[in-house]
């Protein structure tokens, strides 16, 4: 147990090192900060967003969402460090809300069942405890008809994507795996009834 709260407190403080060091960085200021598309966002990932007028939320989304600027209707952020990043990184004087603190395993306890339109997660899978719950709660949290995307997810995580058999948030949901954009991208669209190739 003792080794386990240790190995935690050394990841909670290497992310916290690694965002108190972009955070101050003319990349992060100007590219994620600034109310433009981030760099590090997919062009195609742009485009798909911009077109929907979504109201979207994005999981595990660091200090800052990396759809900061992404045309929407509504884009809100979650992360399980939401509560510490303020040590970091002053939202005040950059006018920007904090992501809520949460863990995708209880994303459901501060998130309502249906309600957006997309449902994003970007390199944050492997930081999960149980990643089957947390695509489990992804899906509860898209409406039907909505688009769940998962980017810069890790390999082995890619096979639980693959046996991700049960919708909890429709009856009858089919769902297309669709490999895209780099080897290591594979968005997961919740498409209702309605699924086209």
């Amino acid at each position: 147990m003792e080794k386990n709260f240790n190995v935690l407190l050394e990841a909670v403080a290497h992310e916290l090192k690694f965002w108190k060091g972009f955070v101050q960085t003319p990349r992060f200021l100007d590219g994620w900060v600034a109310n433009v598309k981030t760099p590090e966002l997919q062009q195609s990932v742009y485009d798909f967003i911009k077109s929907k007028d979504a109201k979207i939320l994005d999981v595990g989304s660091g200090v800052v969402s990396i759809l900061n600027g992404t045309p929407c209707r509504a884009l809100n952020s979650v992360d399980l460090l939401g509560n510490l990043y303020p040590f970091v990184f002053d939202y005040e004087k950059h006018a920007m809300k904090q992501p809520v603190s949460i863990a995708g395993e209880y994303l459901l306890e501060k998130v309502q069942r249906d309600f957006y339109d997309i449902v994003h997660m970007s390199n944050a899978i492997d930081h999960a405890v149980d990643p089957k719950l947390v695509f489990e709660n992804l899906v509860a949290c898209c409406k039907p008809g909505g688009f769940i995307i998962l980017l810069r997810t890790p390999h082995p995580y890619a096979r639980i994507v693959r046996q991700f058999s049960s919708c909890p948030s429709c009856a009858g949901c089919a769902r297309r795996f669709a490999p895209r954009l780099n080897p290591h991208t594979w968005p997961l669209s919740h498409m209702g009834d309605n699924v086209t190739d």
